[in-house]
């Protein structure tokens, strides 16, 4: 009972050791949930939408232009519930229906070929192209079914 009593109040110690005070609170940035709403910016990838880290709007000099959205390798992006973080590999996931060569295209947008297995192949961006303006653009093209952006879950420890 000692060593029970004796390890409740060592623990306890720290607790009330760690009571911040009026002044310590005082120096604190408190963000609103309406400050925090406007510092996130929703994004859509592989038909499911995310958010992230806002960032700053370009501006353009007509209000029609619609400015592409824009993702890139080693971005952070979370599900709209805010629980699960995903980090972009850089890789695209293609299923081809036939016969396509995709040589031409990787060599206009610098992709290279990391895995091919019969009809898939792992597409991987060598740079900080936008991501998804390359898997629309390999979506209209003939004999490709899908085209998907891989994210790495970063809950998910590999190592």
């Amino acid at each position: 009972m000692k060593v029970f009593l004796f390890a409740a109040s060592v623990i306890s110690a720290g607790v009330i050791a760690s009571e911040p005070t009026e002044d310590t609170l005082s120096k604190l940035n408190i963000v609103s949930a309406e400050q925090l709403a406007q510092l996130q910016e929703n994004i859509e990838v592989n038909g499911q939408t995310f958010t992230r880290k806002a960032t700053p709007k370009q501006r353009s000099l007509s209000s029609d232009i619609d400015i592409p959205a824009n993702l890139v390798i080693g971005e952070v992006i979370s599900s709209n519930d805010g629980f699960t973080a995903y980090k972009v590999t850089g890789e695209i996931i293609v299923k081809l229906s036939g016969e396509a060569d995709l040589t031409a295209f990787n060599q206009a947008h610098n992709l290279s070929i990391k895995q091919a297995y019969q009809n898939y192949y792992v597409l991987k961006a060598s740079d900080t192209s936008n991501l998804l303006a390359l898997v629309d653009a390999l979506t209209i093209m003939p004999h490709v079914d899908s085209a998907a952006i891989d994210l790495a879950d970063m809950s998910i420890s590999t190592h």
